[in-house]
C-alpha cells in the first residue's frame, strides 16, 4: 500500500518536470528569453558602413543633421557638391584642415575612420553611386568600395555636374589683388557685411563681422573661397552669382573676383594681433 502510494505520487511530481523537458527539446532551437541574438549584435564602430551613422556620428555636430543648418558651412548644397572635387573632399576627411575646427578623421592620422569609411562619406557626399565589396583570401577580409552607376544610391541623391562657367574650386596659383578685392568687396559683401567687414549695426547690435581675429584664425582661405562660391543659404547668404542683397548693376563673380577677394580677407588676417601662422 506505501509503495503504491509512493509510485502514484512520484508519477504526479515527475509529470510537471517532464512537460518541462519536452517542451525544452522541443524548442531548443527556438530564441529564448536571454538568448543572444546574432542579428543584435553590435557592429564594431570600424566595420560600420552606413552613411547616416557616419555622417551622424563624425560630421552632424558641425555641418549639421542631413548636412544643413550646422555652425559650419553646409554639406549637403548641390553646388558646393558640384564643384568640390572628390580628391580635395577625400583630403579634407582624411587630414582635416590644420589651425581650424575640421579635425583628421582618418585612421592614419589619428582619426577614427577606416579607408573605406572615408570614401563611403566622399562618395555620399558626392553624389556618387557606389557598392561595397568584401573579399576573403587567406583568412583576411577585405573590404574596398568602387564606384558603381548600378550601386548604392547616395542619401542626399545625385549631383548634376558643375556647369563650366562656375568658378573653380581650387585657390589660385597666384597670389590675388586685395586692392582690388577691396573694390568687389564694396559691390558684393558690404551691404551685410558692412564696410572693410566690420559688420553693420542693426537695432544697436553689431552683426555680419567678419574683419574679426576669432573669426579669421579659425577659416582657411579654401573655406573662404568655398564660401563665397557656394554663399550659406541657411543663412541668407548669397551665392557668387545671386544678386540680391547687392548693388544695383551687380555681376556674377568671375574666378579672379574671388581670388582677389581671398587675398582681401587673408590681408585682414595677417594684420591681426591674434592672426593663424
Amino acid at each position: 500500500m506505501i509503495a503504491r502510494s509512493f509510485k502514484s505520487g512520484s508519477r504526479r511530481c515527475l509529470s510537471p518536470l517532464c512537460v518541462v523537458f519536452a517542451l525544452l527539446i522541443a524548442g531548443c532551437n527556438a530564441d529564448l528569453p536571454g538568448k543572444p541574438n546574432p542579428k543584435e549584435r553590435p557592429i564594431p564602430a570600424e566595420k560600420v558602413l552606413a552613411f547616416d551613422v557616419l555622417y551622424s556620428r563624425n560630421c552632424a555636430g558641425c555641418h549639421g543633421k542631413d548636412g544643413k543648418q550646422g555652425p559650419a558651412p553646409p554639406l549637403n548644397d548641390p553646388l558646393f557638391r558640384a564643384i568640390v572635387p572628390a580628391d580635395e573632399l577625400e583630403k579634407v576627411v582624411s587630414q582635416g584642415r590644420p589651425g581650424t575646427p575640421m579635425a583628421a578623421f582618418a585612421h592614419r592620422n589619428g582619426g577614427s575612420l577606416t579607408a573605406v569609411q572615408v570614401q563611403v562619406l566622399v562618395n555620399e557626399i558626392k553624389g556618387v553611386r557606389y557598392r561595397i565589396v568584401d573579399e576573403r583570401a587567406e583568412g583576411k577580409a577585405n573590404v574596398d568600395l568602387v564606384a558603381d552607376d548600378e550601386g548604392i544610391m547616395p542619401k542626399w541623391g545625385a549631383v548634376a555636374p558643375a556647369a563650366p562657367s562656375i568658378p573653380s574650386y581650387g585657390l589660385a596659383k597666384t597670389n590675388g589683388n586685395d586692392a582690388h578685392g577691396a573694390e568687389i568687396f564694396a559691390q558684393a559683401c558690404a551691404s551685410c557685411h558692412g564696410n572693410n567687414g566690420k559688420g553693420v549695426v542693426k537695432d544697436g547690435k553689431r552683426l555680419n563681422k567678419i574683419n574679426d581675429p576669432a573669426f579669421l584664425a579659425l577659416i582657411s582661405d579654401q573655406a573662404i573661397r568655398r564660401i563665397i562660391i557656394t554663399g550659406r543659404l541657411d543663412l541668407k547668404m548669397p551665392d557668387y552669382s545671386q544678386s540680391q542683397g547687392r548693388v544695383d548693376d551687380f555681376q556674377p563673380l568671375t574666378s579672379t573676383d574671388i581670388t582677389d577677394l581671398v587675398a582681401l580677407l587673408a590681408s585682414w588676417r595677417r594684420a591681426s594681433p591674434t592672426a593663424a601662422e
